[in-house]
């Protein structure tokens, strides 16, 4: 029976998945994240660029509102609908946003909520395009490493934040690297080659790309 190390925590239905499955798991997080303090001047916020759930979260605490957002992942899109704002345009990565922004919405202004470790792609493309956006960071990503004695024989990471902190007390040796995205294996890259990526960038569809190897 295979042994799978998750770098985050799952929710009910998640570990339900793997129960039901002829894995062993553990669970161990290895970033945290804590929520900076923020002010806008005028609410609720139009055109707010979204790249995580985790901004979601931040705003919430911040008791800002926002209108419209343009956002990455369909947890991110979910998370904004359920709290009544009209997700405008949602892509997969941020790279593409950026694209879908430039193409089609160079005229409008922009709010870019983030974390300290945000991907440089959006922002240098709505730069070079001279798109009007300011930057505000919502949260910080803080490296947690621990280490993990146990052999397992494959972990799975869902930000390349996650890839570094586990490398700091670890090495992936012989087990397998399944990330949730091309950013995360293009750090993983930097310490395996024995790497496979999910079929779409969900911890579901990441959970169900491991199974589906071990179980096929």
């Amino acid at each position: 029976m295979p042994t799978i190390l998750i770098t985050t925590k799952l929710n009910a239905s998640q570990g339900l998945l793997l129960k039901q499955a002829s894995v062993a798991w553990l669970e161990q997080e290895f970033i945290q994240i804590e929520t900076c303090k923020l002010q806008v001047e005028k609410q609720p916020v139009e055109n707010a660029i979204i790249t995580s759930k985790n901004t979601v979260k931040a705003l919430l605490e911040n008791n800002i509102k926002l209108k419209s957002a343009f956002c990455v992942g369909q947890k991110t899109k979910q998370a904004l609908e359920e709290q009544g704002v009209k997700v405008i345009e949602n892509t997969d990565y941020g790279a593409d946003l950026a694209k879908c922004i430039a193409e089609n919405y160079a005229a409008l202004t922009f709010t870019f909520f983030c974390g300290n470790l945000r991907r440089p792609e959006l922002p240098n493309t709505m730069k070079a395009k001279q798109i009007n956006f300011t930057e505000m960071q919502a949260y910080k990503t803080r490296l947690t490493p621990k280490t993990i004695t146990q052999p397992v024989d494959a972990v799975l990471f869902f930000s390349p934040s996650g890839v570094q902190s586990f490398i700091e007390k670890n090495t992936l040796d012989k087990s397998i690297a399944f990330c949730i995205g091309t950013t995360t294996a293009k750090e993983a890259q930097k310490h395996t080659k024995n790497i496979l990526l999910a079929e779409k960038p969900t911890i579901d569809s990441l959970l169900q790309t491991t199974l589906k190897y071990y179980t096929a």
